[in-house]
This record gives structure tokens, sequence and C-alpha cells, in this order.
């Protein structure tokens, strides 16, 4: 399967203090916690944009008069041939209603494995998604069934969502009823689309790993503890650093 038929969706807030990361911000402050997710929307995006020989991605950011300067900031981290494929994310206050009309528009331009990704997971790397897709693909050609994989968060919650849209397409409403930011994000979602008559592939069966996002200070200091026994320059290490020294 090439590019042209597999997709990957980046949600995206515009990095604007007071806008993203609210309950970070309520431990370190609006400009703080904007810093922290900016470092780590820019790794995510590089990452992405990284596999688009083998995935197109498409950036959906979260409000539609900011498209101008989510383009201009795209262009400013190395990341302006993803401006040509920016959507404005529909205006709804359901997580799930984004998701599923995020799939209905680039399911429309004709791709038929789709993934969603996130853009506070650090350690999200293009190989991890890569793997996710290569076992839709195997669990869909085995089964003859549209198959799904979810990418499990550490705190309950899931960081990537890949699934094969040529059989069917996510209905309007099929995740309806999920406990968004709870530890029951992950197992409701993946019973949703179970229900929706998708066969939904492990994370271990697809080979792909349990990540932390960063939504507390505490993810935040656990994420540091790991990175700071690696060497080599770390833009998010850095700002994680000064931060931790001024609110530990």
């Amino acid at each position: 399967m090439t590019s042209t038929e597999v997709a990957v969706i980046v949600f995206l807030r515009c990095p604007k203090p007071g806008q993203v990361k609210s309950r970070l911000a309520r431990r370190i402050g609006a400009d703080n916690a904007c810093s922290v997710y900016e470092e780590c929307a820019k790794r995510v995006l590089r990452r992405m944009h990284g596999i688009r020989g083998r995935a197109r991605c498409f950036v959906f950011y979260s409000v539609a008069e900011e498209k101008e300067e989510v383009g201009n900031w795209l262009g400013t981290i190395g990341c302006s041939a993803l401006i040509e494929d920016m959507c404005a994310q529909k205006q709804s206050d359901n997580l799930g209603d984004r998701i599923i009309d995020a799939f209905r528009v680039v399911r429309g331009k004709g791709y038929s494995i789709i993934g969603i990704v996130g853009t506070d997971v650090p350690e999200l790397e293009g190989c991890i998604v890569e793997k996710a897709i290569d076992a839709v693909l195997h669990a869909s050609e085995e089964t003859k069934r549209s198959a799904a994989v979810l990418g499990p968060s550490l705190d309950g919650g899931f960081y990537a969502m890949i699934v094969d849209c040529c059989g069917m397409s996510i209905q309007e409403g099929a995740l309806d009823g999920i406990p968004w930011s709870t530890d029951a994000v992950l197992g409701e979602t993946s019973q949703a689309l179970g229900r929706a008559g998708y066969l939904v592939v492990s994370s271990e069966d697809a080979g792909i790993p349990s990540l932390r996002d960063i939504d507390e200070f505490e993810d935040l200091c656990e994420w540091y503890r790991g990175a700071n026994t690696l060497s080599g320059e770390d833009a998010l290490r850095d700002v994680a650093n000064n931060i931790i020294s001024d609110f530990a």
C-alpha cells in the first residue's frame, strides 16, 4: 500500500499561553505549560513529517480563525510541507465528534488506512505509527475485516488510533459516551470500535509500546527522569529542567 492510501492526522492546538495544557498550567503557569506543549508538538510533527513517504500527514488545527497563524508556526519549525494539508477541526466540545469528523474528511480525500495522533506524547516516534499501520494492514488482510489499533497511554488513554476505513468508516456517534480525560478512555474506545464492527488488534500484538502523555506536572517529572539519562541536545528536556527546578 502506498502513501497515497495511508494518512496520519495530527490534532494540534496553536501554541498560545492559556489555550493549551490547562491541567499542567494550574501547577506551573500558562507560559510554562505552553512551552512544554510547543516543544512536544514540534517533536511529534517533525516525526510525522518524517514518515510522509509512507503516510500523508494532515494537520487539523483547533480554531478555524488561526489557520494563518498555525501555518506560519509550521514554517518556523521546518514543517512547511504540511501547510498545504491543514484542515480545521470540527467545532465541537466532544472529542469523539472531532475525531470522527476528521476521519470523514480524510476518507473523502481517498485515504483508506487513517491514523490520528495527539501532540503531547514526546516519545511518539514515526516508526511506532508505522508499526501500527502494518498491524492494521496485516489483520485486515488476514481476517477480511476492517481492523483498528490503539496506541495505549500510561494514564489509561490512547496516543494513536489507526483504522482501516476501506471497508467501512467510523459512523457518527460511534464514540459517544467515552469518558475523555479519565483512565477508562482506552478500554471504552476499544469497546466502542468493537461495537462498530472493527477488529481491534491489541497493542501487544501490534508490537507498539505504552507511552506517557504530559498532562500533569507529575507526568513532566516522570518523563524528565528518563530523558535526563540520554545524551545529546533536547529542547524539551531543557525546558523541563528549568521548570522542574522552579516548581519541584
